[in-house]
């Protein structure tokens, strides 16, 4: 708080003549401006404010020690100097201020879409977004554009979180044959089913796995379903999808133009491969022959859904009690 008092306190003589006293007061206005420009000055930086109010308060007290207009002119240029010196280094401090934070909204505004892996219409809203923030120098536009933000950060918010609630619902990876497994299955056939003509479900299974398990061990029989899997992956074409169904079974969810008649052939051609498997069994080796069963659906002919998931599941139980 700028205090009057020392400015109130002048001794005056009864023997001053008017321009002594309107001298002396006019020292009084021009000393307290200075103490006003000291302590209201923009504060930008603790170090480069108590250098600007040391330099002031050097002023003040030359001034008081004036005793001609030439001087008293040289230090209002001076006390000018100062401040121009002091709004120019705080103008650079807010420039370089604002660079910074224009990284850091740039940064977070990169993380953000690389997590979120969002789409490229999600991408530019956000860049422009990012612009026109970097470009504002109001405090509404800057608000505008925060509010733009957290709209479009809640929209990728809503996003990620419905993703995670279908992943969760979808179920998990098989981790014998790196596939998705049935739950997956069931999601991509419930998504193409409104135009299910040309769609057809092919479903593998392998023999005798409960054999192989028994004989030598569950490891043999996960080697066998691997082979299966990459072996039926090798088949497909482009667009074909394939799953872990239950027990020893491979399912191909795949689209073709063509009469069934040709579609069944493609599915016997590729169970009917010989496959062969080389095992090394204690101090021994082995090879185990894989043969396949199969079995074909067109979804064109499928009731519901439910009937469809219904066979699938139907055939591997049938495969795996088969196996024992």
């Amino acid at each position: 708080m700028t205090k009057l008092s020392p400015f109130l306190k002048g001794s005056r003589k009864q023997t001053a003549t008017i321009d002594d006293r309107k001298a002396e007061a006019l020292n009084r206005v021009v000393s307290l401006l200075l103490q006003g420009i000291s302590l209201h000055a923009f504060q930008f930086d603790p170090g480069a404010t108590e250098a600007f109010q040391l330099s002031i308060r050097k002023l003040r007290t030359d001034l008081e020690l004036v005793d001609d207009e030439d001087s008293a002119l040289l230090m209002a240029a001076a006390a000018i100097r100062l401040l121009e010196e002091n709004n120019r280094a705080a103008e650079s401090h807010l420039q370089s201020r604002q660079n910074e934070l224009e990284k850091v909204v740039a940064l977070l505004s990169d993380a953000l879409l690389d997590v979120s892996g969002s789409t490229e219409e999600t991408m530019v809203q956000i860049k422009e977004i990012e612009r026109d923030i970097a470009r504002a120098r109001g405090v509404g536009a800057l608000a505008t554009g925060r509010a733009r933000m957290a709209a479009a950060v809640a929209g990728i918010r809503a996003a990620s979180r419905a993703t995670t609630e279908i992943e969760a619902t979808l179920g998990e990876t098989d981790g014998v044959t790196g596939l998705p497994d049935s739950s997956h299955g069931a999601a991509a056939i419930a998504e193409v089913w409104k135009h299910r003509t040309d769609y057809y479900v092919g479903i593998f299974a392998a023999e005798r796995l409960e054999t192989i398990n028994l004989r030598f061990g569950f490891q043999a029989g996960d080697q066998v379903l691997q082979t299966l899997s990459q072996h039926i992956a090798q088949q497909t074409a482009a667009g074909d999808q394939l799953f872990r169904w239950r027990g020893p079974c491979i399912v191909k969810l795949f689209r073709r133009r063509a009469p069934e008649a040709h579609v069944t052939s493609e599915m016997a051609r590729t169970a009917a491969s010989r496959l062969e498997l080389a095992l090394s069994i204690g101090d021994r080796d082995a090879i185990v022959s894989i043969s396949t069963a199969w079995r074909l659906f067109p979804l064109q002919d499928a009731r519901s859904l439910e009937q469809l998931v219904g066979g699938l599941n139907e055939f591997a139980a049938t495969r795996t009690r088969a196996s024992r």
